[in-house]
C-alpha cells in the first residue's frame, strides 16, 4: 500500500526542458559520429578502430567471445595507457553516455508521461537478491552518476518543495553494528562520537602521508570502507579508484592499504567469515543443498549449491553472505520507516526512493517543522534497532539537482 501512494503521488517535470534536452542529445550524438567517422554503437567498427587502425592494444580480452573488451573500465585503460588518443576515447564515452540519456532518460521518461503530466516511478518489492526495493518502467533509482542535467528535470511542485532525505553512511552504520557483536567496536565508536569514518579510515591505513592531496587521500578511506567490509579485493580497490575517481595506485599500495584495513577492523572480516560459515552449515544439513542469512526483521537470503558448483564455485556464491546481511538490514530500515511515515499521514507528500533516500513534496509553509519530524522518523526505526546515530541529511532538490 505504501508503494502505491508513493507510485500515485509521481514527480512533476519539466517538460519542455526535457525536450529541449532531448533534442540537443540527438545533435549531439550525431556531431560526435561524425567526427570519428565510425558509429561508435556497432561493436565491429568500434574494435576495427581502436585495435587495427589506431593500433592499440586490448586490455583485456571477453571471455566467451574472445573480442577485445571495450566497456567502460576498458576504455578508461586506454586512455591512461594511450594518452595520446584520450580525445577519441573521451568522444566515445560522451557518445554512449548520451545515447543512454537519450534512449532511457529523455525518450524513456517522455513514453511514461502521465495523464497529470507527472511522472511515477515504478517501485518494486522483488527484482533484487538482497531485499532492495527495485524500480522500472522507468526505473528512477538508476540516475545517471554524473547526473547533474537529468536531475534539472525534476521540478518542485506548486505550493511544495522537493527535498531529498538521505541516509548518511547507512551501510557502515549497520556493517559496525554487527563488527561490534564480534568485539570490534572501532566503527560503531566513531559513529557514537560523532568523528569522521573515512578520514579516520585513510588515517589508519595510511593514505595521508601516501597521497599529497587529503581529498584523494580521504577517497581511500571512503571507497575502502564501503568495499572492505564486504571483504572486497585490493585488486577491485584499485580498478574503483582508478574508474570512478581516477586516482592511480599501484596493485601493491592496494594491497598494503586493504590488509591495513582489516589488520584495524578485525570483525569485519571475522563476521563474513561467520556469514558465510553459517550459508554452509545449514545448506549442508538440509539435504537440498539450500543455506541462508537472516536479516534483522527476520527475511532470509538464500544461497542454493546445486550439483553443477564445485567447492571453489559454492564458496564464492556464498561470500556474499555478509553483504545480504546488511544490504538487507538496509533495505528493511527504509522499507519500515516508509511503512511508518505512510500511516503518519503527514502533509508532505512521498513520492519516491532511491537505495536510502526518500523523496519528499514539503509544503512550503511548513518547511521547517516539516524537515524536524521527517528526520526523527526516519532515523526512529534504525536507532531502536542497532543502539547507534543513525544521520539524515536532506537537500532542496533545485538548489542541488537543478
Amino acid at each position: 500500500r505504501t508503494l502505491q501512494q508513493v507510485r500515485r503521488a509521481g514527480l512533476d517535470i519539466d517538460w519542455d526542458l526535457l525536450q529541449s534536452m532531448r533534442h540537443e542529445a540527438a545533435i549531439r550524438i550525431q556531431e560526435i559520429k561524425a567526427e570519428l567517422g565510425f558509429d561508435p554503437a556497432k561493436s565491429s567498427e568500434l574494435i576495427k578502430h581502436l585495435f587495427t587502425t589506431l593500433k592499440l592494444a586490448p586490455t583485456s580480452i571477453k571471455e566467451k567471445s574472445g573480442k577485445p573488451a571495450t566497456d567502460d573500465a576498458a576504455l578508461r585503460e586506454l586512455a591512461r595507457k594511450y594518452p595520446e588518443h584520450t580525445a577519441t576515447i573521451t568522444l566515445i564515452q560522451e557518445y554512449r553516455n548520451r545515447t543512454k540519456a537519450l534512449s532511457t532518460w529523455y525518450d524513456g521518461f517522455l513514453k511514461r508521461r502521465g495523464s497529470l503530466d507527472r511522472l511515477h516511478a515504478g517501485l518494486k518489492q522483488h527484482g533484487t537478491k538482497t531485499g532492495r526495493l527495485s524500480c522500472a518502467e522507468p526505473n528512477l533509482q538508476q540516475l545517471p552518476r554524473d547526473g547533474g542535467r537529468v536531475k534539472r528535470i525534476f521540478i518542485d511542485r506548486p505550493g511544495y518543495r522537493l527535498i531529498e532525505f538521505d541516509y548518511s553512511q547507512i551501510e557502515l552504520r549497520v556493517g559496525g553494528y554487527y563488527a561490534e557483536g564480534v568485539g570490534d567496536t572501532r566503527m560503531a565508536d566513531t559513529y557514537r562520537r560523532g568523528a569522521d569514518v573515512h578520514s579516520l579510515t585513510s588515517s589508519l591505513v595510511g593514505a595521508y602521508e601516501v597521497l599529497e592531496d587529503p581529498k584523494e587521500a580521504r577517497q581511500v578511506g571512503k571507497t575502502g570502507n564501503f568495499l572492505w567490509i564486504y571483504g572486497g579485493s585490493a585488486a577491485r580497490f584499485q580498478s574503483m579508484m582508478w574508474n570512478q575517481y581516477n586516482i592511480l595506485i599501484s596493485l601493491e599500495q592496494a594491497t598494503t592499504w586493504t590488509e591495513a584495513f582489516h589488520a584495524n577492523y578485525p570483525g569485519f572480516r571475522e563476521v563474513g567469515r561467520r556469514s558465510q560459515r553459517m550459508v554452509m552449515q545449514r545448506a549442508a544439513t538440509t539435504g537440498k543443498g539450500t543455506g541462508y542469512v537472516t536479516t534483522w526483521n527476520g527475511r532470509r537470503r538464500r544461497y542454493t549449491r546445486t550439483q553443477f558448483m564445485d567447492d571453489k564455485q559454492w564458496w564464492r556464491e556464498t561470500s556474499s553472505a555478509f553483504n545480504a546481511v546488511v544490504q538487507g538490514g538496509c533495505a528493511a530500515v527504509l522499507m519500515k520507516t516508509m511503512n511508518n511515515i505512510a500511516r503518519a499521514e503527514l502533509p508532505s507528500i512521498m513520492c519516491n526512493t532511491v537505495h536510502d533516500s526518500i523523496w519528499f513534496y514539503v509544503p512550503e509553509d511548513q518547511l521547517d517543522e516539516q524537515i524536524e519530524i521527517i528526520i526523527k522518523m526516519m532515523r526512529e526505526v534504525p536507532e531502536a534497532k542497532f543502539n547507534l546515530p543513525f544521520e539524515v541529511d536532506y537537500k532542496l532538490w533545485t538548489e542541488h539537482g537543478g
